[in-house]
């Protein structure tokens, strides 16, 4: 079949965004490894890299899509499996997607496939996005985690695409105790090209209260949020850190989160096997909190590491509109 980057020189040649469709009837392969049917694990291999370090090219190639304003959609019709970080890393870093299919003999398999070809061309989208994050004293961007390439600054994010699917993770941290009069103000610039070629910005501004009590902290927490935010962060660090590592850090911190609750927050006396007990930070010590702006646009800010530092406390929605 012919290279994946054929269709992107043709949006280069002419100077514009879009969108790759790119229909492949073979399973890609690049040398990687292919799925096994073994019953060790991911967490048990010795071949993590391999498993999910994309290739050179693949990377190379989305690095191209990003600075087009490109996002590439793979339409896989392969019975045969795929394994490793190919096919999946080139549109998941520009907003795209990947469509498997068995065959299209059946009846189901031709209209799921018309289905996903019909959104995946009339989704609204916004191209050659740009994000900047602003916040106010005290607070800065120390991570951002989703579907782009990361940069230099983490509160300067591009991306290929953007439509309502697309939700990142923004964490934010403070080394001194905010005050709790005044809050944090958190401003999140998006500049994006519309379909029609128009090149839109919109600004959304938060005021967020601030307190050092974790019964409040815990009050205005969302599960939902935070899983996604944790999934996400570990996620993005699949390809530099062992999986075992991520793992056990998870569950640490997961486990302090709990524990932190049961202590500070719960009237119900804690028996044994609920919660194992894991030391927290130390009073005092600089500790992160984190947002995460989903498809509603909900910024959440959890649990702080510290039970008697200043933690931002507070959930605001807003109906983020469409491209």
């Amino acid at each position: 079949s012919a290279s994946p980057s054929l269709p992107l020189t043709q949006f280069q040649v002419a100077g514009c965004p879009g969108k790759v469709l790119f229909f492949h009837t073979a399973p890609p392969s690049d040398g990687s490894l292919n799925c096994s049917s073994g019953s060790s694990g991911f967490f048990s291999s010795s071949k993590e890299k391999s498993l999910f370090q994309p290739p050179e090219h693949c990377v190379a190639l989305a690095q191209e899509c990003v600075a087009q304003g490109c996002s590439f959609h793979l339409f896989l019709f392969s019975q045969q499996a795929v394994g490793g970080a190919w096919p999946g890393h080139t549109p998941y870093l520009t907003g795209g997607g990947v469509y498997s299919y068995g065959c299209l003999q059946g009846q189901v398999d031709s209209e799921q496939f018309h289905s996903d070809l019909r959104r995946c061309v009339d989704t609204e989208t916004g191209y050659r996005v740009e994000m900047q994050v602003s916040v106010s004293k005290g607070l800065r961007v120390s991570g951002c985690f989703g579907a782009f390439t990361p940069g230099p600054d983490p509160a300067h994010i591009r991306l290929a695409t953007i439509d309502w699917h697309t939700a990142l993770a923004v964490q934010f941290t403070h080394h001194s105790p905010l005050d709790e009069e005044r809050g944090v103000v958190i401003q999140v610039a998006l500049s994006y090209t519309s379909s029609l070629g128009e090149r839109r910005t919109r600004v959304h501004s938060l005021s967020l209260r601030c307190s050092r009590h974790l019964v409040d902290t815990f009050r205005n927490c969302q599960a939902e949020t935070l899983l996604t935010f944790y999934c996400k962060r570990v996620y993005c660090a699949v390809l530099t850190r062992p999986l075992q590592d991520l793992r056990d850090e998870l569950l640490t911190e997961l486990t302090a989160m709990l524990t932190c609750y049961r202590q500070h927050c719960s009237t119900t006396a804690l028996t044994h096997g609920q919660c194992e007990s894991r030391p927290c930070a130390a009073p005092g010590c600089p500790g992160p909190c984190s947002g995460v702006w989903g498809r509603r646009g909900a910024a959440v800010w959890p649990w702080p590491s510290q039970p008697a530092s200043d933690a931002v406390s507070a959930v605001h929605s807003w109906s983020c509109p469409r491209a």
